[in-house]
């Protein structure tokens, strides 16, 4: 179409123009909106603070209005201050006559639930704007009072009052220890082994329970000349610990007889059960010296204060020299014990029974370490990622006894 000579539009396009027309609104106008129905800090305001442009006072905080598009709002502060139970239906369009003074009532706030005009209820965390933020107190808590009034501080709470009047909750992150086996009637461990057990960690050892099932399968794989005494059970041992206390070995069963006696089995205390076996190089022993190191390993054993036979006529110690002359015998249930010490490196199995004899312990044997090893998770993870642990990270000191010179 030609142009127009007056430069006018037909009334066509006129009309096409209009209908292209986008119109953008304003956001000033949008904003001032919004901002009516909020006020300071951004709380809702009610039609009375909203029509005179009040910013809302801090007893009208209470107040929570719902949506806008056909919902009604409750007053908690005028039903307070009313004394009606039901809350009065307000419109947005009607103005609210709040007393002066008037406070939103404590209980229909915790209680948390207002009344609706159809009798359900409605909770008041759904009509609230703003996120709420709740300190959760563990049952049992003691109350928090105000910072001038003095509390007694109770011994058996954990909860320490800080300087602002709030309880604090510490949290106590503990590593599980082995807890080493005992009994009243067998002699403990020494004392150097339970305080190492108590530093290890037993994520990165076998649990006693897996061990203790591999180990009674083992034994129970066992010929029948070597299964009884492989391992003592606490009725096997404290009977063989009897019969050598008392001298009464010939008394007991053909195989722990023979046992007893080419072993030289000795009894290492007067108060417990307590099996001890000369070392091999010690065989041959003069039988007085050897009393004598044996009286003095019952004193370290019982915990007896030291006499005479602590030392020799030369008045020699002889505290060092009766732990290199014997062995003791464990129960079953200490071969777990005494194999966590071992394997605190998480070394290889010639370590562990070097370790071992080191320690005076006896009756470990190799099958029993790599046992242990096998089930050890800290092993398993290292053999995966094919990592070697060389003999030079342990921390184990090589100790060579000194024989005693046999008196003539």
């Amino acid at each position: 179409m030609a142009d127009s000579p007056d430069g006018t539009d037909s009334v066509a396009e006129s009309v096409d123009d209009n209908q292209l027309t986008i119109r953008i609104p304003n956001p000033k106008h949008y904003m001032a909106r919004q901002s009516q129905w909020k006020g300071r800090r951004g709380k809702p305001r009610c039609d009375h603070c909203r029509l005179n442009n009040l910013k809302g006072a801090a007893h009208l905080q209470s107040l929570r209005l719902g949506q806008r598009q056909g919902l009604q709002v409750y007053s908690i502060a005028y039903a307070s201050a009313s004394g009606n139970s039901a809350m009065r239906p307000l419109s947005p369009e009607e103005p609210q006559d709040i007393p002066a003074g008037a406070q939103a009532s404590p209980t229909a706030a915790d209680r948390g639930m207002i009344a609706g005009p159809s009798g359900s209820h409605v909770f008041e965390s759904e009509l609230r704007t703003e996120p709420q933020i709740r300190q959760y107190m563990p049952p049992n808590t003691p109350p928090v009072r105000d910072g001038s009034t003095p509390m007694n501080e109770d011994g058996d709470s954990g909860y320490q009052q800080g300087p602002d009047g709030q309880f604090t909750l510490g949290m106590i992150v503990t590593t599980p220890h082995i807890d080493p086996w005992t009994h009243g009637s067998f002699a403990p461990l020494p004392d150097a082994i339970i305080h190492a057990l108590r530093t290890v960690n037993a994520i990165e050892m076998p649990s006693r329970h897996q061990f203790d099932e591999a180990l009674g399968r083992f034994v129970a794989g066992l010929s029948a000349e070597l299964r009884e005494t492989a391992t003592f059970t606490v009725e096997s041992y404290s009977e063989v610990a009897r019969a050598v206390s008392e001298g009464t070995v010939a008394d007991l069963p053909p195989k722990l007889k023979m046992w007893a006696t080419c072993h030289h089995a000795r009894a290492g205390s007067r108060k417990s059960y307590l099996i001890l076996l000369p070392r091999d190089a010690f065989y041959n022993m003069n039988p007085a010296d050897e009393e004598k190191l044996r009286a003095n390993f019952i004193v370290q054993t019982d915990g007896e204060p030291n006499g005479e036979s602590d030392r020799s006529p030369e008045g020699g110690n002889h505290s060092l020299e009766s732990v290199a002359v014997f062995e003791r015998v464990p129960v079953q249930t200490q071969i777990y014990d005494i194999l966590v010490f071992t394997h605190r490196n998480h070394g290889v199995a010639p370590t562990m029974l070097f370790e071992a004899r080191r320690i005076g312990v006896a009756t470990i044997t190799w099958p029993m370490v790599e046992m242990f090893i096998r089930l050890c998770p800290l092993c398993k993870m290292r053999a995966k990622g094919g990592v070697r642990h060389s003999m030079a990270d342990e921390d184990i000191v090589a100790y060579r006894p000194i024989a005693p010179t046999p008196s003539r």
